[in-house]
């Protein structure tokens, strides 16, 4: 992992885990906007399908890509591709199945590390018929 607390990135390979990944950023002062529901997720595999995370009005895992590097299946070409460089196409790029490579790399947004707090409520009332 490569952590730029200045540029607020973090670059990771593929197939790092959210729950190793939210660890060390937190360790480090920092967290991603939105986590998986579940700690096992890989990173490359959450954002290829637009995995959804947790709240409704975070964005999905995908939107905390600056940068991502892809292998071409062909000719083994690494390619970087950038919200930067790419403007409007880049989202499309981030969740594409798989279809434009195999990602190698991805560079992830991050934000200051924060607190949350979960409620549990074991028997909610139930709604009137």
């Amino acid at each position: 992992m490569s952590l730029d607390p200045v540029a607020r990135t973090v670059t990771v390979e593929a197939g790092i885990r959210y729950g190793e990944l939210g660890q060390y950023l937190h360790q480090h002062g920092f967290a991603l906007h939105n986590l998986a529901s579940l700690p096992h997720i890989s990173v490359a595999g959450a954002v290829a399908t637009a995995t959804h995370g947790s709240g409704n009005t975070n964005g999905n895992l995908a939107t905390a890509v600056e940068r991502h590097w892809k292998s071409s299946p062909a000719n083994a070409d690494i390619r970087r591709f950038s919200r930067t460089t790419h403007g409007d196409d880049f989202n499309g790029m981030v969740v594409s199945l798989g279809a434009l490579g195999i990602v190698t790399k991805l560079t992830l947004d991050i934000v200051p590390t924060f607190s949350i707090c979960q409620h549990v409520y074991r028997k909610p009332p139930r709604c009137p018929s």
